[in-house]
């Protein structure tokens, strides 16, 4: 805009100068001087500006006349005014080359740039991520390539990125410490992707990582200390079909996650995989078949070490069995909520080691045993609402402590849930139970083999125990008689 400015001014005064310098052709040889100094050059630019000058300073034939000293003098800084016009037209011709040679340095090839700090290519086949682009690139799109692998020299000349979508590019590995240049980075996406090796600190020191997408084709774990030291993360994605296993620690780090999405079809969290993450408004966990896993179900300490949890819900899933203390030091968690499950057994202290949670729900699941000591304590001091709603029970003797207590249970707690066998009591509600089969579970057993806290088999049956006794005794009084 000066460069304009500062030309249209020139000109304006070169205009007002022409009349003066034909009062003095004998300044005629050196006022066309500017143009023979541009008769031979080639470019459009000097081109122009030579026109410019021959149409100017068109010569006249004037006879010659003797000149005042004023006169000359004048002249003279006409000419010089005339040549700081040449000039701005020149510099004007070379903002708009400049432009354009600016344009094409900073950006790839088959690439959009919208501005010098932006580059988007999508469908371009690039195999590495472009070194061309500008110091100061702020937002990087890169669709349908094939890369295979990204390490950590690909991003070094770009200290600036704020936003990196890495979308459907064929990416296979991720070497740790891949984003570490990266210091101001709030967005990473990486969608599509057949990634089959994630290593360990991949997303590591990331201070400024606000959001992070994870949905691979290929990957089948998280593994150790994933995002160390990246303690702002706000949002992770990481539903992806084909993670099977989340390691050890994997979240370990991360202190204020605001949106926690595991990934679908979970089999395996290993004990202590939240250890460290202090922090999770809400953590959602859909179609883990934790039944699948060396455990067959949810193994003891699985939550161990994640505390100030705002909401956890555990939906769409095949449970298994829920060991003892699966749930241990879960802290601060306002809402625990198991929903559309299948829980083959709930085991005794299964919920044990939970400390200032406000309710703990169990709704519309498929529930087979429930032990007598599940939710012992439960509500009481540490766990304060619980409820047991619109679920199918096997209601059947091994749960018979249930069916025998559910009159005196709060209403509460157990509503609207039904029978999934026997076949007698087939969707009947738990609370319409005939008294009959209820006083016939409790005549035979008194227990169930896993009701009690250590989990070892306790023979329950009355009738054997009576009968040993009675072989006992006779043999004793065999004995004496012989005697």
């Amino acid at each position: 805009m000066f460069t304009c400015l500062f030309c249209f001014v020139s000109l304006f005064d070169a205009k007002m100068c022409k009349g003066l310098i034909t009062f003095a052709p004998q300044f005629d040889q050196l006022l066309n001087m500017p143009a023979c100094v541009f008769q031979h050059a080639q470019s459009p630019q000097c081109r122009l500006t030579n026109l410019f000058i021959s149409t100017l300073l068109k010569p006249k034939c004037i006879p010659a006349k003797p000149v005042p000293e004023f006169m000359r003098w004048s002249t003279v800084f006409c000419y010089w005014r005339l040549l700081v016009a040449c000039l701005a037209v020149q510099l004007l011709l070379l903002d708009v080359s400049s432009a354009s040679f600016q344009e094409s340095l900073f950006c790839p090839k088959g690439c959009l740039c919208p501005t010098e700090q932006e580059v988007i290519c999508d469908g371009v086949l690039l195999e590495k991520i472009p070194q061309e682009m500008s110091p100061k690139l702020r937002n990087l799109t890169i669709a349908r390539a094939t890369m295979v692998r990204i390490s950590v020299d690909d991003f070094r000349y770009y200290p600036s990125l704020e936003r990196l979508t890495l979308n459907y590019c064929e990416i296979e590995r991720i070497e740790g410490y891949t984003f570490h240049n990266l210091t101001k980075l709030r967005y990473l996406s990486l969608v599509g992707n057949p990634l089959s090796d994630l290593q360990s600190y991949s997303f590591a020191n990331l201070r400024s990582l606000k959001e992070v997408i994870v949905r691979a084709d290929a990957l089948e774990q998280l593994p150790a200390y994933l995002f160390f030291g990246s303690e702002n993360i706000r949002g992770l994605d990481l539903r992806s079909t084909s993670i099977t296993r989340i390691q050890r620690h994997a979240f370990s780090g991360l202190y204020n996650v605001q949106f926690l999405h595991l990934p679908l079809n979970l089999v395996t969290i290993e004990p202590e995989a939240f250890y460290n993450c202090t922090r999770v408004h809400f953590l959602d966990i859909r179609n883990w078949q934790a039944n699948r896993s060396e455990w067959i179900g949810v193994a003891p300490r699985t939550f161990h070490g994640l505390r100030h949890v705002s909401s956890m819900r555990i939906d769409q899933s095949s449970l298994g069995v829920l060991w003892p203390k699966a749930f241990d030091e879960l802290e601060t968690l306002e809402t625990l909520q198991i929903r559309n499950s299948r829980i083959t057994s709930i085991r005794s202290s299964s919920f044990a080691g939970m400390r200032n949670v406000g309710s703990l729900q169990l709704l519309n699941n498929e529930i087979g045993h429930i032990a007598r000591y599940a939710f012992q304590e439960i509500p009481g001091d540490q766990v304060y609402e619980l409820q047991i709603m619109e679920n199918d029970l096997d209601c059947s003797c091994r749960n018979g402590w249930l069916v025998h207590n559910f009159h005196r249970l709060s209403n509460d707690t157990l509503k609207r849930n039904y029978c999934s066998s026997p076949e007698s009591f087939l969707q009947q509600q738990l609370g319409q139970i005939d008294p009959a089969w209820i006083v016939n579970c409790t005549n035979k057993y008194e227990h169930h083999h896993l009701d009690t806290f250590s989990g070892t088999s306790l023979s329950v049956d009355r009738l054997p125990i009576q009968m040993l006794i009675l072989l006992i005794s006779f043999a004793f009084i065999l004995c004496n008689n012989a005697i």
